[in-house]
């Protein structure tokens, strides 16, 4: 599924380039820029780079990281199991209390950044959106979900060692790297139509 996804962002993005020209050539008045001009070449290999660099593209490697730890933890499985009242054992109902004594420290140092007055993660108008809590919000709930996650993993004995929590903060990106190369064609398809539409909502 995911190899045709980007089978068709490829052939999007080669129908994009020749429409551009061909837009280009045949209306001019247009005002849209060719992508097989010379302006266009700089553009595409001068600012790849910075096309990408997105907070989109941070965010994806942390989703991907957080749901690496999440799923080697066995906490879903115990979670599953808890809610459907099947008996857990020692090791894990102890590393359920340690995660949600995690969440409530989580909570009391959230609402101490944000809810008292003149809160370090507030805007200069005391609002919270758009400010600096917005704006570290995904990083805030995947580094919580990293987090809670080892812990529930060291504590019921899912793992181990230093080697488990590297690898469950890994499989992640292993396991679903290639939603990083759908995210290039994905945001190169996008910027490409910014550029040859500079007056468009792009």
């Amino acid at each position: 599924m995911k190899s045709k996804v980007a089978s068709i962002l490829v052939v999007l993005q080669l129908v994009v380039v020749f429409m551009s020209w061909l837009i280009t050539a045949v209306a001019p008045q247009l005002g849209t820029r060719s992508l097989l001009s010379g302006v266009g070449i700089r553009w595409f290999l001068g600012h790849f780079a910075d096309n990408l660099a997105h907070p989109t593209l941070v965010w994806l490697v942390l989703f991907l990281i957080t749901r690496g730890a999440w799923t080697h933890s066995t906490l879903p499985t115990t979670l599953q199991r808890f809610f459907s009242r099947h008996p857990l054992m020692f090791r894990q109902r102890l590393a359920l209390r340690v995660v949600v004594v995690e969440l409530i420290l989580a909570v009391i140092v959230m609402l101490l950044l944000t809810a008292v007055p003149q809160a370090i993660l507030l805007s200069a108008t005391g609002s919270l959106f758009p400010s600096s809590f917005s704006n570290s919000l995904i990083p805030i709930i995947t580094f919580i979900v990293s987090l809670v996650s080892v812990s529930f993993g060291l504590a019921s004995g899912a793992m181990h060692s230093v080697g488990d929590i590297y690898r469950a903060l890994t499989i992640g990106l292993r396991a679903h790297g290639d939603l990083l190369l759908i995210y290039i064609l994905a945001m190169q398809l996008y910027v490409s139509l910014a550029f040859i539409i500079p007056d468009s909502l792009f």
